[in-house]
């Protein structure tokens, strides 16, 4: 009975340094970190190009950067969906870790309460150095490092269409066709290969993407072609390098080249049409 007063006067004793850990607060605003009434740091934006924002913690004076999220983009050689990332750094202790996007549409703000509901800043407007490098320990383990990742797939897809082949002898007066069995012919030769991948993006509604391949003899890939809401999205690939985008509206109600009868194989036997004309099939 008599041994809980001794608790009793610890947790007394704790109870300041609790109260002061968690009377940090951040104003959307002005993007101020207070503590006491008093500013103890700031948080500034940066535009990037026209991809976003990124976004600076700094000291009270404004001339100390403390963490920083610096907002990264990248597409790979198939212009495939754009993916962005945050690179994260304390410069002082030498810190740094990868993130996924933020979610919010209010990106300033998720910055500022996620420094205050992580504790990485203490009262007295330094780094809190325990909560900081547990922060970037975590982010380290469960986040990818997105620059090598991105390299390495890049690096993987321009194997892919750096594999040559000579097109085949054929009249080039006949129209190219594409038949179910993913093969695309010109006089009754064939000259290259088509497939259909389906695949699911990695958003908030999981919505699907199509992307049509088209190969050489060889197996390279010369062309890839997007379909989206907006249209398609057609990249060609000549001597290892992506031509410019070559976009096209399409009537995904009345011939969409995914559902309608024949669409697939229509939508393909037309892109060939254009490669042949470019000397890649």
């Amino acid at each position: 009975m008599f041994n809980k007063y001794p608790i009793l006067v610890f947790i007394l004793l704790l109870l300041p340094g609790l109260s002061k850990a968690q009377q940090i607060t951040f104003d959307k605003k002005s993007g101020n970190f207070q503590a006491d009434g008093k500013v103890i740091a700031n948080l500034s934006s940066e535009k990037v190009k026209s991809i976003g924002k990124s976004y600076y913690v700094k000291d009270a004076a404004g001339t100390k950067t403390l963490l920083s999220y610096e907002l990264h983009s990248f597409e790979d050689t198939f212009g495939s969906a754009t993916v962005y990332y945050y690179s994260i750094e304390a410069p002082e202790p030498g810190y740094k870790a990868y993130r996924p996007n933020f979610s919010s549409l209010n990106t300033f703000k998720e910055v500022g309460e996620l420094v205050v509901a992580e504790n990485l800043l203490q009262a007295d407007g330094t780094l809190n150095s325990e909560k900081v490098k547990a922060y970037f320990e975590e982010n380290s383990s469960k986040n990818i490092d997105y620059p090598s990742r991105h390299a390495f797939i890049n690096d993987s897809l321009m194997k892919l269409v750096n594999i040559p082949s000579t097109p085949a002898e054929r009249d080039m007066r006949k129209p190219p066709i594409a038949n179910e069995y993913g093969k695309i012919g010109q006089d009754n030769v064939v000259i290259g290969f088509w497939e259909l991948v389906e695949s699911v993006n990695d958003d908030f509604n999981h919505s699907k993407n199509y992307k049509f391949i088209i190969r050489n003899l060889n197996g390279g890939i010369v062309c890839v072609s997007w379909i989206r809401l907006s249209g398609s999205h057609t990249y060609a690939f000549k001597n290892g390098m992506r031509t410019r985008e070559s976009w096209q509206g399409l009537d995904l109600v009345n011939n969409n080249p995914i559902s309608s009868p024949g669409g697939q194989q229509g939508y393909a036997a037309a892109l060939a049409q254009n490669l042949i004309r470019m000397g890649l099939l």
